[in-house]
């Protein structure tokens, strides 16, 4: 019997821009541990060739991140844009009308400029009622609720004006506060540092890996978005 090699085809380049949830040094995560990497390391298990490039900085709102979304598309030619922010808007005076503006003008730049798919995702969950949302009560702080929305809403936008196989939506919220609910390992409601670190506001390195396997798991359900980039 003669073993056929695989084959690695070019990787699919994946531009991940956001804030310190995409890339803080004070959390206690190491490099490889963040989202980007993670979404890298379980690409490559799942059978997907994938360059996953951080392009997080720490406390940036929407606003600024629109005004070097261009010049990081151009910089690395990405084929898929991953853009998660947006928690820093309102302690900046940035309203959530303005927020959606952003990120729909995000989407709207990165399609310009050759970006095939853009994924927007949402605020992360946060599972402490001193910090953020309490999955046993169900309430949330209205400001990360209302993000959520215009977030959601901003998907929205990129898929009724450009379809859903060029932009679509992550709901990272859902999918961790389900994590906590189903009492899935590490992930137990009220245990401090179960998923989260720095006063409930950022993902430790548990935290990362789940919202890489969140955005893994969307990109994957875009038909034909990662076929070319299949080990095999």
């Amino acid at each position: 019997m003669i073993l056929q090699a695989k084959t690695t085809p070019s990787p699919c380049t994946v531009l991940c821009l956001g804030d310190s949830q995409t890339l803080a040094f004070t959390n206690g995560v190491y490099p490889q541990e963040y989202w980007a990497a993670q979404l890298q390391i379980q690409g490559l298990a799942a059978g997907y060739s994938l360059d996953c490039i951080n392009c997080g900085n720490s406390g940036w709102t929407t606003t600024q991140l629109l005004a070097i979304a261009a010049d990081r598309i151009q910089r690395y030619t990405p084929q898929i844009l991953v853009f998660y922010a947006g928690v820093n808007d309102p302690g900046n005076g940035i309203s959530s009308a303005t927020t959606q503006s952003n990120l729909q003008s995000v989407i709207d730049t990165a399609l310009a400029n050759g970006v095939s798919y853009v994924l927007v995702v949402n605020t992360n969950y946060l599972n402490y009622s001193s910090g953020g949302d309490n999955a046993g009560a169900g309430t949330y702080y209205s400001a990360y609720q209302t993000l959520r929305t215009y977030q959601s809403a901003a998907a929205g936008y990129g898929v009724s004006t450009y379809g859903a196989a060029k932009a679509g939506y992550c709901d990272l919220f859902t999918y961790q506060k389900n994590l906590v609910l189903a009492g899935t390992a590490g992930w137990v409601q009220g245990t401090f540092g179960s998923h989260v670190v720095d006063g409930n506001q950022h993902s430790n390195a548990r935290g990362q890996a789940a919202t890489g396997a969140c955005v893994l798991t969307a990109l994957m359900g875009v038909s034909g978005l990662l076929e070319g980039y299949r080990i095999g």
